[in-house]
């Protein structure tokens, strides 16, 4: 497979006006780069079934059970 960059998912500046009684605050926001780690596949495990996520040629991202 060849190597396709992966695009930064950094949140824009909509996330950063989220107020401290805004539900959104206690969200956790992972970048598909601290996810993926380098990696285009990788596999989740979610109420004991897996999953694989990758990344697609254009950058897109895919989830399968």
């Amino acid at each position: 497979m060849r190597s396709v960059p992966i695009k930064d998912s950094t949140p824009g500046p909509e996330a950063a006006k989220a107020t401290e009684n805004d539900p959104r605050s206690s969200e956790r926001v992972v970048t598909t780069r601290e996810l993926l780690a380098g990696a285009h596949r990788i596999w989740i495990e979610h109420a004991a079934e897996r999953y694989l996520l990758q990344v697609t040629r254009s950058g897109k991202l895919i989830l399968t059970k």
